[in-house]
């Protein structure tokens, strides 16, 4: 991973702990084929683990003012 992925991708942590919705979507759309791959490691079923995915996202979003500033990646 490049020096620069790293640095965008702690700067959209911030912005999701500063309430940006954009930043949780990017987030969303960098990560959520690959959570759901792993997921389906251990669950058989697709639906199943998008379910999951879209919970984690979920959780994040409602538990983003528990997170800490993003100083590594």
């Amino acid at each position: 991973m490049s020096i620069r992925a790293v640095h965008n991708e702690a700067l959209l942590v911030t912005e999701l702990i500063a309430g940006s919705e954009k930043a949780l979507a990017a987030l969303f759309n960098a990560y959520h084929h690959q959570l759901v791959a792993y997921v389906l490691t251990v669950i058989p079923s697709q639906e199943m683990a998008i379910e999951i995915v879209q919970d984690v996202y979920v959780k994040l979003w409602m538990s983003r003012d528990e997170l800490h500033k993003v100083d590594k990646f």
